[in-house]
């Protein structure tokens, strides 16, 4: 987008970019590219083929992650702002969500979403393009989020706004002691608490893990990791909130779902945030025999 030109939100985006995807030329280019790919085949039109990225579509994660396959093959092979435009209309539902999620005083709201779509555009050349077994839909969300976080970090350390905690004070704020003694290491569940979380203090913390928690955490994750890590709510609390109308039978098997997953997250978040805490060590260890 050139310097003179007005940011779009990204419904406004979404819309221009449709009308230049579904032409009658764009769908003769859908066609030989059905030919060269076998995951595009089942699909009459590329309206078709974005349908069945919407959540409510059964498409399987191996599907999806052919079809991606396919999209960044085209893309590389030429006609790159035609696949960019059917990209970016894929991953809509990711970008969005991620906009209405992110709190921001150093940008207006479109130029965050300008943001995000650069950042998108930029995972979509890096991308790679392999055959087998890829994580190409897990790529292209996770080096979204890392480039926009980190973009507004060092945005909002030069404004002097928001400041990410640094993980020195994270990890000695959270060790603590089991009722038998046994010694935990931050990040875990915290006594469930009554306070109010400032909003910008949140925004920060939930930066820092991304950056660099980011393979440990999708959207899920880090909603549960917040939520319990750092609210203090109880799984039991959480899992009644997120789905409030389901029988307790149901919501039980919810639960111990929850739990395994949040066990897991845990493990690897804490071996993350041990490798960034090593590395802060030996930088400083270097510092001070300079």
């Amino acid at each position: 987008m050139a310097a003179s030109e007005k940011p779009m939100s990204l419904q406004r985006i979404k819309r221009n970019l449709e009308r230049e995807v579904f032409t009658d030329g764009n769908q003769q280019r859908f066609a030989l590219a059905k030919t060269r790919n076998r995951a595009l085949q089942p699909y009459d039109s590329l309206a078709a083929l974005l349908a069945a990225f919407d959540d409510a579509a059964p498409l399987s994660y191996t599907d999806k992650e052919a079809i991606l396959q396919a999209l960044l093959r085209e893309h590389r092979s030429g006609a790159a702002s035609l696949w960019s435009a059917v990209l970016v209309l894929a991953f809509y539902p990711m970008l969005s969500g991620l906009s209405r999620r992110i709190r921001c005083d150093v940008l207006r709201r479109d130029d965050l979403c300008q943001m995000l779509l650069e950042a998108f555009l930029e995972a979509v050349h890096s991308a790679p393009v392999a055959g087998g077994r890829n994580r190409t839909f897990s790529y292209l969300r996770l080096a979204t989020k890392r480039s926009v976080f980190a973009s507004l970090r060092r945005m909002q350390r030069e404004a002097q706004a928001v400041q990410c905690e640094a993980p020195a004070p994270l990890a000695q704020c959270g060790e603590r002691l089991d009722g038998d003694g046994r010694g935990r290491l931050w990040p875990d569940i915290r006594p469930e608490s009554t306070d109010v979380l400032d909003e910008d203090a949140l925004g920060s913390l939930s930066c820092f893990l991304v950056e660099h928690a980011g393979q440990e955490l999708d959207d899920e994750k880090l909603e549960l990791i917040v939520a319990t890590t750092v609210r203090g709510e109880r799984l039991g609390t959480y899992v009644h909130r997120r789905y409030p109308s389901l029988p307790p039978q149901q919501r039980q098997s919810i639960y111990e779902r929850v739990k395994r997953q949040h066990s897991r997250t845990l493990a690897g978040l804490r071996l993350a945030l041990s490798r960034v805490h090593a590395q802060l060590s030996a930088g400083e260890t270097a510092l001070y025999a300079a």
